[in-house]
Order: structure tokens, then sequence, then C-alpha cells
């Protein structure tokens, strides 16, 4: 096999890559139908046993997809105020003695 055609099948080959650095790590994967995928991994801090995992995994969230986009609105468009909520009666028809205290 020639450089050409041994670079050429590692390419094809290739699905993804890994950045490390010392408190997590990311990784971009390609899946079969080309689409990358992205995860992020930290270390275990629960491993207790060699056959506990070293490094977990979660698919890392797009962040254009966290964040909802706020509705537009028009420019000239008051803001509204909220409604001021309704403070039931007093059931009493004695005077309430907290009415004295200023506040």
């Amino acid at each position: 096999m020639t450089k050409e055609e041994t670079k050429k099948y590692w390419q094809e080959r290739e699905v993804g890559a890994v950045w490390v650095n010392d408190r997590s790590m990311k990784i971009k994967m390609k899946d079969r139908d080309g689409k990358v995928v992205e995860f992020v991994g930290f270390p275990n801090r629960f491993k207790n046993e060699s056959k506990h995992p070293d490094w977990n995994l979660f698919i890392s969230e797009d962040k254009k997809e966290e964040s909802a986009p706020e509705p537009t609105k028009k420019p000239d468009e008051p803001k509204k105020a909220a409604p001021k909520p309704k403070v039931p009666e007093a059931v009493s028809s004695e005077p309430d003695p907290m009415d004295d205290v200023p506040f």
C-alpha cells in the first residue's frame, strides 16, 4: 500500500476525535449517517474497583437548543403590567389590630 493509499484508508475509517484536559474530555464522533454527535466525559468520582469505568460519558447538549428563543414583539407594543392579585376581604367586622402598625 502506498503512502497516499494508507492515508486515505485511515481517513475513511476515522469516526471521531477526543480532547482531554485535567478535569474533562470532549468527544466528537460521526454516526453511520455522517451526523456529528458530541459527548463530554468526566472522571468517575465513584471508582472503587478496577472494573469500574475511569470516565463517565454524557451526550453534549446543543447550546442553541438550551435557551428558548424569546418571542418577538412589535417595537411599538407597550408592556402589559401583571394583574394585581385579588385580596380577600376580611371576614370579621371587627377592626384589624394590624391597621395601626406603620409600615
